[in-house]
């Protein structure tokens, strides 16, 4: 028999043997790495209940060049899945302008933000307002 299979048999019958100290113990030691967050706040509040900053997770977008015979077209899609509207302003690196659109909720949309470009992909950032 080798040395770490009768380690770990002996280590086994240990636990065995007093069961309730290892039940008590575990959620000690586990505690702080499952109870850990590693998530950061995209979003701040900015008074009366109103958040700003990146989309909520029940807002989606997303930008599409189609390509046509000589040129591209810059399509921008919405779909919010909130039972809140979500205000948000797009900015697009082809055109770089903004674009204003107040989204309510449960709704889709698609939106043509320009036409026979040059150019073959589009960047977009947003930036949200909403009350949930």
């Amino acid at each position: 028999m080798s040395l770490p299979f009768s380690i770990a048999r002996e280590s086994a019958r240990a636990l065995l043997r007093r069961p309730l100290l290892f039940v008590a113990w575990c959620p000690l030691l586990l505690a702080p790495l499952a109870c850990k967050s590693h998530t950061q706040n995209v979003a701040t509040d900015i008074g009366g209940g109103m958040k700003k900053g990146s989309p909520p997770m029940c807002f989606q977008y997303r930008g599409e060049v189609r390509s046509k015979t000589t040129a591209y077209d810059v399509w921008l899609h919405l779909n919010n899945t909130c039972s809140y509207a979500v205000n948000c302003t797009f900015f697009d690196d082809v055109t770089e302008k903004e674009y204003p659109f107040n989204v309510p909720a449960y709704y889709n949309h698609s939106q043509l933000l320009a036409g026979d470009v040059e150019t073959k992909r589009v960047d977009l950032s947003a930036e949200c307002t909403w009350k949930p």
